[in-house]
């Protein structure tokens, strides 16, 4: 809970600053410069699938720790740093030519060293998870990120920079992000390629591989749109991805690493690891589908409010992807019970037949439109979340029946609260209201009703796992909050009470009485 707490608290503040920066950068620059970094970002985006050659799982997931492990890990990830900025340096024309823009190849020479960068923090950011000292992370990731993109991206696109304030502003954040680290766990720099770090390698090889398909699902959309409709398609397809998927990942990927870490400490107890599974579906859920169902329901509103009339275009494509990210959210959760328990094999068996699928999709539907690409990464996803979510409920002992049954409150939830917003969206459309304002009182009618419904059904919405996994932490959270949750906790006990007494013998039951 401590790990949740500060590293909840850490993603919104980043959350906060970035999607003030995002604004900014997108009003000024437009699509165009968006999607020249983009299409880079998909080759390093590949290539640190490959730079850390999974050792930050493996260092987590590793029962004992010895030095000359962590010099290993350290060793390997600078090397594949060093190899793989030389090969995007190399090979950067080449990119130019697949997505038919001849700037590429100066942007990707220049960013390339980000590789060395990334590696001199991998390790030392494993060792925090490891500790489950997740603050620390937090802090470097925000001051890095205030640091490179507001401090001098933001400055920089003002005086005309372009992509290059986006490229400096990347370079900038990850050389600050590795150095905090890198100071708040320290190890040893010495290299060494000795024998007691390949039982690390054998784990991160598995790690690697999983990641680079998930990678591929990710991303293989974005190399098509890019390739057939060009780097302003991509601009406007890319920007109106991440719109919805960075929050949605920064809530899911907070909470994969400590349910990774966790679970990891639970020394394979199945039990442990299957309430904590279920617990964090539940909060996921609550969290995830009222917010982007509505986001779904005035895609519109949210893309002209946030990134101003220059991207009106994208707003087709947000609806698709609104909705796709909560299926990512649901599935993101599997991973780290296959990966506490090394059954990583598993995983990747799933994402392998998830990704044919999705490469047949996107070559199918890429020949009609991005919009039309768009819908796939939603009937792509679908498939995916139920692929990549069998193996880890077969080693649970779970039925699809329990997943439905923790889901069922969140869906009531945000079919009523997109429901209300799409109402509210109407009716502002109708009188002319300006988007930024629309957005800002769409935000105030989802909470509300959010809330409202917590409070009055809360014991009917929330999963009985959640809720007795957040009750011997009350005494944490603000009183009035720690009140309502033993509330709701007592009311479903009597709950559980009641349907036991109805399927007990009348005999029993009269005795008893």
């Amino acid at each position: 809970m401590s790990a949740l707490r500060s590293t909840y608290l850490g993603f919104m503040t980043r959350s906060v600053v970035s999607f003030f920066v995002g604004i900014i950068l997108a009003r000024i620059l437009g699509p165009k410069p968006f999607g020249q970094l983009a299409a880079a970002s998909l080759v390093f985006g590949l290539a640190n699938q490959v730079a850390d050659a999974g050792f930050g799982s493996a260092l987590v997931q590793a029962k004992e720790l010895r030095e000359v492990q962590i010099r290993f890990a350290f060793t390997i990830q600078l090397l594949i740093g060093l190899t793989m900025t030389i090969a995007v340096i190399c090979f950067a024309p080449y990119v130019a030519l697949l997505f038919h823009d001849p700037a590429l190849p100066g942007i990707m020479r220049i960013i390339a060293p980000l590789f060395v960068l990334q590696a001199f923090g991998q390790t030392s950011t494993g060792l925090l998870k490891r500790k489950l000292w997740f603050s620390k992370i937090q802090k470097a990731q925000v001051s890095s990120s205030i640091l490179g993109f507001l401090i001098v991206g933001v400055p920089a696109a003002f005086c005309g920079a372009g992509v290059w304030s986006l490229v400096a502003a990347q370079l900038v954040q990850s050389l600050s992000y590795s150095a905090q680290v890198y100071a708040s766990v320290r190890h040893s720099a010495l290299p060494t390629l000795s024998g007691p770090g390949l039982s690390l390698l054998r784990f991160g090889t598995a790690i690697t591989a999983c990641n680079i398909v998930n990678w591929s699902i990710t991303n293989l959309d974005n190399t098509v749109v890019g390739r057939v409709f060009g780097s302003t398609s991509l601009g406007l397809y890319s920007r109106a991805f991440d719109l919805a998927n960075v929050p949605a990942a920064g809530i899911v990927s907070t909470c994969q690493q400590v349910l990774f870490a966790s679970c990891c400490r639970a020394g394979g107890r199945l039990d442990t690891m299957r309430r904590a599974y279920l617990s964090c579906l539940s909060a996921v859920a609550i969290i995830i589908l009222p917010m982007f169902w509505s986001m779904a329901a005035c895609s519109s509103t949210i893309v002209l409010g946030v990134c101003g009339p220059k991207w009106a275009a994208a707003a087709p494509l947000f609806r698709p992807f609104a909705l796709a990210v909560t299926l990512h959210a649901l599935m993101a959760l599997a991973g780290p019970i296959l990966g506490a328990a090394n059954y990583v094999k598993r995983e990747l068996r799933a994402q392998i037949v998830s990704l044919f699928f999705a490469a047949l999709v996107f070559g199918v539907l890429v020949r009609y439109s991005a919009t039309a690409v768009a819908w796939g990464v939603l009937f792509a996803y679908g498939i995916r979340f139920c692929v990549a979510t069998l193996p880890t409920l077969r080693l649970l002992a779970l039925g699809w029946i329990d997943v439905f049954r923790v889901l069922g409150g969140p869906v009531a939830m945000a079919t009523v609260t997109a429901g209300v917003a799409f109402a509210t969206d109407c009716l502002g459309t109708h009188y002319a209201v300006q988007p930024a304002w629309r957005l800002a009182l769409l935000t105030v009618v989802g909470a509300s009703t959010v809330f409202l419904m917590l409070g009055v059904f809360g014991h009917r919405l929330l999963a009985s796992q959640l809720v007795s996994f957040l009750t011997p932490a009350t005494v944490t959270l603000p009183r009035v909050l720690a009140q309502r949750l033993e509330h709701i906790a007592k009311k479903q006990a009597l709950r559980s009470d009641l349907l036991k007494s109805k399927c007990a013998p009348q005999s029993i039951v009269a005795w008893e009485g």
